[in-house]
């Protein structure tokens, strides 16, 4: 009875692995898919009025104010460096909205307790970029300094809702990866990958990663049709 029990919980563990793998690449498919065939249209012009869906990979460009309120987003790589992506609450202009703009990497220096030092001047600025999901958040092991008033801040992911209580601001459910070449400048901005659909975790590995658990799932279900076999055969 025991072997069963255990064998029904694994069949269910790896096919659950399997089932959510396969979700994720679906998604990817789609969001591949999407930022591919909006690649080809006509930029956005924020203030104005946004598509309620299908913004993803879209070209936009945007008449804000950048101020204070500056993140760093640790545990960002590049060419194989530690560093961040530096993100922007850029004020929409004459509006009480903002959106979060991905100024660019910046390398993490040799004193990780320290910030690097960025030259992002106060005032109005026309920024030109792609629209794209604001990053995924895994497990919240670290939450945002609520306490502290200090900016710039470092941060592991981010939270929406804590950024519109800290600025007063309401946020655009996107962020716009900023444009090569336009001020602010002293930013790395090498949006290729995500330009032209590549990611980091593409649909295809999510595919190879669900028939693994899928064949974990039928393997534990082949044993233990076998065990059972072998127990039920009559004895000669």
């Amino acid at each position: 009875m025991l072997p069963t029990i255990a064998a029904m919980a694994l069949v269910v563990v790896f096919v659950s692995a399997g089932l959510w793998q396969w979700g994720r690449m679906e998604y990817k498919q789609a969001l591949r898919e999407q930022r591919q065939r909006n690649a080809t249209l006509p930029a956005l012009r924020l203030p104005g009025k946004l598509p309620s869906t299908d913004r993803v990979g879209r070209k936009v460009v945007v008449d804000a104010v950048l101020g204070q309120w500056l993140l760093y987003l640790d545990n960002r790589t590049h060419q194989g460096r530690p560093g961040y992506h530096v993100l922007a609450v850029a004020r929409l202009k004459g509006r009480r909205q903002a959106v979060l703009v991905n100024l660019g990497w910046v390398h993490q220096g040799a004193d990780r307790r320290r910030l690097p030092v960025v030259m992002v001047r106060s005032g109005r600025y026309r920024i030109r970029g792609l629209i794209n999901p604001i990053p995924a958040v895994g497990i919240r092991l670290v939450s945002p300094d609520m306490r502290s008033d200090r900016w710039p801040k470092r941060v592991q992911y981010i939270d929406v809702e804590w950024l519109q209580k800290k600025t007063g601001l309401s946020l655009l459910p996107f962020v716009i990866l900023a444009d090569e070449g336009q001020p602010p400048h002293g930013f790395v901005r090498d949006w290729r990958g995500i330009a032209d659909g590549k990611m980091h975790m593409p649909p295809e590995r999510h595919l190879s990663y669900a028939v693994q658990w899928f064949a974990l799932a039928l393997t534990v279900i082949v044993v233990w049709v076998l065990m059972n076999m072998k127990r039920t055969k009559p004895e000669e």
